[in-house]
């Protein structure tokens, strides 16, 4: 096989290889969205758990104090969604879930979102953000 042809192999072989990965990262991405989009709904069953056992919205303070409770022996009474919760939730990529109430999306009580891959405000693709006042938009709808 001539020099030429190696060449043109070889840039080739790059190439397919550069594709194969941006299609493993796409998916590697969307799996953590979808991780992220179950963790959310996850602490909010837990906090709609909190706020009907407590008759009212779960307050920032009490959130910050739920979590920060978890792994004590009084973490075991929480009610259901609340037991599987191990430690301050974070999304899959390792950032702290953001917790704000009253909501300002929407009518709830409070909202949960996630800033994304990249961790801060705002952004496109994985780095947008994820939040409980649009799970259609995560889910494709």
């Amino acid at each position: 096989m001539s020099g030429g042809w190696r060449a043109i192999l070889a840039t080739l072989a790059v190439a397919v290889a550069i594709a194969a990965w941006l299609v493993i990262q796409r998916m590697a991405d969307e799996t953590k969205r979808k991780a992220t989009v179950t963790r959310i709904r996850l602490v909010e069953l837990c906090l709609g758990d909190v706020s009907q056992a407590a008759g009212r919205p779960v307050s920032s303070a009490e959130w910050n104090a739920l979590f920060r409770d978890l792994g004590s022996a009084s973490s075991t009474a929480m009610p259901g969604p609340c037991r599987n919760i191990q430690r301050r939730p974070s999304d899959a990529w390792g950032h702290p879930l953001h917790f704000m109430a009253p909501a300002q999306h929407g009518d709830a009580e409070f909202e949960i979102w996630s800033d994304g891959a990249d961790g801060l405000p705002g952004g496109e693709g994985a780095d947008a953000d994820l939040g409980t006042w649009d799970f259609s938009a995560v889910r494709g709808e």
